[in-house]
């Protein structure tokens, strides 16, 4: 639950970081599957991105939530998965598909290929959403990608002869080489 959605109070404003996103994969309704194999397709999906340390449920989502919405289409005698993640808002920020399964065993909803179809999309969904926080990130002007990193070097202790000075001042020298502040 999220009673202060909106208006976050005064406590809110003292949050170091908000919570983390999570990817929901509701059941989907157009994948080409009955509602127990759409569930078992789901939940095989999210499990798979858990296993690549990703954030998702199969469950649907929640305000806050981002979204991740499978489908499938019929070409030829395969079936294609395809994927498409939204953020909160429902702003589309992303298509990925997987490994087409042939029809027939797309047709029998066998939770062993739902599982394989679902653990093969793992590492293009992680690159999809890769992709995306990336780009996130360069929009963002507080972003490391938008200002230069700043850093604390500290004075040098217990080099021998002037090393304290010389390798402090070396130290500095070629950290503002590098682009850091």
């Amino acid at each position: 639950p999220r009673p202060y959605a909106g208006r976050p109070g005064s406590t809110a404003m003292r949050l170091a970081q908000p919570p983390p996103a999570r990817l929901a994969i509701a059941p989907p309704a157009g994948a080409l599957l009955n509602d127990a194999a759409a569930r078992t397709y789901a939940a095989a999906v999210a499990e798979a991105m858990q296993e690549n340390a990703l954030p998702a449920v199969a469950e649907a989502p929640r305000p806050g939530d981002w979204r991740l919405e499978l489908t499938a289409e019929l070409q030829g005698g395969m079936v294609v998965p395809s994927f498409r993640v939204r953020d909160p808002s429902g702003a589309d920020k992303g298509t990925a598909t997987a490994t087409p399964v042939p029809a027939a065993a797309w047709q029998t909803a066998a939770p062993e290929t739902l599982k394989a179809a679902g653990h093969q999309a793992a590492p293009a969904l992680a690159a999809l959403l890769a992709a995306i926080e990336a780009a996130r990130r360069e929009a963002d002007p507080n972003s490391l990608v938008n200002r230069p990193v700043r850093v604390e070097i500290r004075p040098v202790t217990g080099a021998p002869g002037d090393g304290n000075t010389s390798l402090t001042r070396a130290m500095r020298a070629e950290t503002v080489k590098l682009g850091m502040v």
